[in-house]
Order: C-alpha cells, then sequence, then structure tokens
C-alpha cells in the first residue's frame, strides 16, 4: 500500500512531467510565474478560476489537487495544465487553486518573487447551504456535521497561511466578485500585473462543469458572472453550528485582511 501511495504521489506525476518535458520543452522549462488562489470549496472560485484561466496570458482554470512544498511542484502543476489545456501551455502565468487542507502551500512557495498568492473567503451562512446542495445534486445526502467541519477547519487552516503570507498576497471577500465585479477583477489584475484587465465574461472548457474540477452546477457554464444565484434557504442552520463557523471565518478574516 505504502509503495502504490509513493508511486501515486510521486513517481507516476515525475513520468508524466518528463514526458511533457520530451514533448514540448517549453512547457516546463520557459521563464513562467504562478498564480495560487487559496480558498474553500464553494467560495466562487470555480467562477474566479475560469475568468483568470480565461485571460490570454493565463493557463490553467481548475483545480489540480497537488501540494506545493518545492520547486519540483511547479513543473507537476506545468504538465499537468499542459495536459488539460490540449498540450498548450501559452502565456506567462501558470494557475491552479487550493481548497484543501491536504494539499501544503510552505512557507517558501509563498516567499518566492514569482508566486501570486489571491486569498478568498465566502461567508459561512451562504457558503454552508451551499457545501449542503452540492450533493443533491448526484442523488446524494448532504451532511451537516461533515460540511460545517470542513469549512471550520478550513478557516483555521486559511488563517495560519494568512499569517505566513503578509505582504505578499491580496485578500478578497467572494462577495465582491458578485457585487462589485469590475472593481475587484480590476484589484486582481493591477496586483498579478496582468497588462489586460479581467474580463466578467470568461470561456468554458473541457472540464468545466465536471465533478472534481470545480463548480458542477450549471451557473458556471454560462460564460459569464451570475448574480441572480439561488439561496438554499430549504437547509436550516442550527445556531450552535452558525456560531462556530461565524467564530472560525471572523478570526480568519480579520487576518486576511491586514494582507
Amino acid at each position: 500500500m505504502h509503495q502504490n501511495s509513493f508511486y501515486d504521489r510521486r513517481i507516476k506525476p515525475t513520468r508524466r512531467m518528463l514526458s511533457v518535458g520530451l514533448q514540448q520543452p517549453g512547457a516546463l522549462f520557459s521563464k513562467r510565474e504562478y498564480i495560487l488562489l487559496i480558498s474553500h470549496m464553494r467560495g466562487y472560485t470555480s467562477v474566479l478560476s475560469h475568468i483568470v484561466g480565461s485571460h490570454e496570458e493565463v493557463s490553467g482554470y481548475s483545480e489540480l489537487h497537488i501540494p506545493y512544498r518545492r520547486g519540483l511542484d511547479f513543473c507537476y502543476m506545468r504538465g499537468k495544465v499542459f495536459r488539460d489545456n490540449k498540450k498548450q501551455l501559452p502565456g506567462r502565468y501558470v494557475f491552479d487553486k487550493v481548497l484543501h487542507n491536504r494539499w501544503e502551500v510552505r512557507q517558501s512557495i509563498m516567499d518566492r518573487d514569482d508566486v501570486h498568492l489571491l486569498f478568498m473567503l465566502r461567508k459561512p451562512d451562504d457558503t454552508l447551504r451551499s457545501l449542503l446542495h452540492m450533493p443533491t445534486i448526484f442523488n446524494l445526502k448532504p451532511n451537516l456535521s461533515r460540511s460545517a467541519a470542513y469549512y471550520v477547519n478550513r478557516m483555521t487552516q486559511l488563517r495560519k497561511m494568512g499569517e505566513m503570507a503578509k505582504g505578499r498576497a491580496i485578500y478578497l471577500d467572494g462577495e465582491d466578485l458578485i457585487r462589485d465585479s469590475e472593481g475587484t477583477l480590476n484589484r486582481i489584475s493591477e496586483y498579478i500585473g496582468l497588462e489586460k484587465p479581467l474580463s466578467e465574461e470568461y470561456q468554458t472548457f473541457q472540464r468545466t462543469g465536471r465533478p472534481g474540477a470545480g463548480d458542477p452546477s450549471d451557473y458556471i457554464k454560462q460564460g459569464k458572472i451570475v448574480r441572480d444565484r439561488e439561496a438554499h434557504d430549504e437547509f436550516e442552520i442550527p445556531d450552535r453550528e452558525r456560531q462556530l463557523l461565524n467564530r472560525a471565518y471572523e478570526k480568519c478574516r480579520e487576518v486576511l485582511m491586514e494582507l
């Protein structure tokens, strides 16, 4: 079991990376910069990922499910984006989003001059209701305690990461992407250093809407920011969970606001 795990984590990705290097050396070895969206599930990350990934200077739009512990991990990143992008890697920047605690982003990565960090949070009530709704799309039963634990644990980790990233990142309220799209996208564009500002309209890609690649709902397939969204009020949040969620969110946001 341990051998298979090591094979899946290191040997298999390395073989794939070398294959990419042989097919198109520039995909691995040309000078690039990196954009990491550090957030949580159901936080408007799919729409932002598609907007960023549709820009002519950026490759990548989905969650790659890899850690960032050392420089070599950016080669794995490039290889995965290359394969997902029909064996192309245009642009100056390569994008990924990190939404789970198991995918570590180390201090040494955050300190790199070629890494641009975007932190984003969505308020807890709306996030939890969206987390509870998501399994129903696949005829599965939602789990309140599991969804609430994910959010609280993720807020704790994001707060720690925010303390590590002070002075090297920007913070965004997820709600601002919807209610003040132009201002929010201009701020991101300026921070990254894009020659042209990001647009509210975006492309849909090969994996858009697929499970495991981001938002599986119909919203992401519209090719633009959808402001009129279901509130999923059918899911009630008990007071105890609401207090825990709000406390975790407020502590995390307090740290991230200082970025």
